[in-house]
């Protein structure tokens, strides 16, 4: 349910209904050019003209824009929020929500989403807005081939942690840390940078481009051995939790990681775009690498 913070707006369905709201409305004392759109102490929700155009803003956004020709141009400027869903449902009438970080509108017997940059454009026909330019809705599947082809590469270091971590019972020592990653001063380990991948928290590329490094094989066993441990580290670092000296992570958690890191890496190797049919509320499964 949306919030009541916008009840007091007016319902604006046209131009013809904008316009007049526009020309009732009397600016705040002082500031000439602020006409609040519904209660009066609520100044962050303005209503102005521009030549023939009919402007309803909200903070710092122009949302809505009718025009004398019948059409009405939604803006989210980025800001796919509740508070801006609301804000539009309460003046234009448009049925709109926000579900997998994307905002949708009820139009036309679907849902469709809007483009978070740019224009939307609606028009009226018998009563019911229709919407112009819908975004096409794009999703992302796993291509086996390209992902198997790719997690090749590192089969030897995920057999190595596998291997590991069959006698590490008693986890990574912050003596282990420092090390191979150095102090900051003496006690103190440096420790490597911490690698999540999920939909609010991408770590940086330069880190996770290191860490892979590591973990690809080369032609000196003793190098490799050498690059396994540190690489083995830092997935301990970033999947694990660190109880006063000493980080535990599982072996399925610093795999995880790994994976995820792999993943975002090659990400054109192991993964295909698809375009959805119009109408429809779909889930990107894989946009936290998008």
């Amino acid at each position: 349910m949306f919030c009541a913070k916008f009840n007091d707006a007016p319902h604006l369905y046209d131009y013809a209904g904008a316009a007049r709201w526009e020309a009732a409305v009397k600016p705040i004392r002082g500031r000439p050019d602020c006409k609040p759109l519904g209660a009066r102490h609520k100044t962050h929700v303005t209503i102005r003209r521009e030549g023939e155009a009919v402007i309803c803003k909200l903070y710092h956004t122009d949302v809505l824009t009718y025009y004398p020709d019948g059409r009405i141009v939604v803006k989210l400027d980025g800001w796919a929020t509740q508070s801006t869903c609301a804000f539009i449902e309460s003046v234009v009438g448009l049925r709109v929500g926000v579900r997998h970080n994307r905002a949708w509108v009820s139009a036309m017997g679907g849902y469709y989403s809007l483009h978070t940059q740019g224009e939307n454009t609606f028009t009226r026909a018998m009563g019911v807005l229709h919407f112009a330019n819908p975004e096409s809705v794009t999703v992302h599947k796993v291509n086996r081939r390209g992902a198997n082809t790719v997690r090749r590469i590192y089969k030897p270091f995920v057999n190595y942690i596998k291997n590991v971590m069959r006698v590490r019972d008693d986890g990574f020592s912050m003596q282990e840390m420092g090390e191979a990653f150095g102090w900051v001063k003496e006690g103190l380990p440096k420790l490597p940078d911490y690698i999540r991948i999920d939909a609010r928290r991408v770590s940086l590329t330069e880190p996770i481009n290191e860490l892979l490094a590591l973990a690809t094989p080369t032609d000196d066993p003793d190098e490799t051995n050498a690059n396994f441990y540190k690489a083995s580290l830092w997935l301990a670092r970033s999947a694990g939790t660190i109880w006063g000296s000493v980080c535990r992570p599982t072996a399925l958690g610093m795999l995880s990681v790994l994976d995820d890191c792999i993943l975002l890496k090659h990400r054109d190797q192991c993964f295909d775009k698809i375009t959805l049919e119009p109408g429809v509320v779909a889930r990107d499964t894989y946009a936290k690498f998008f």
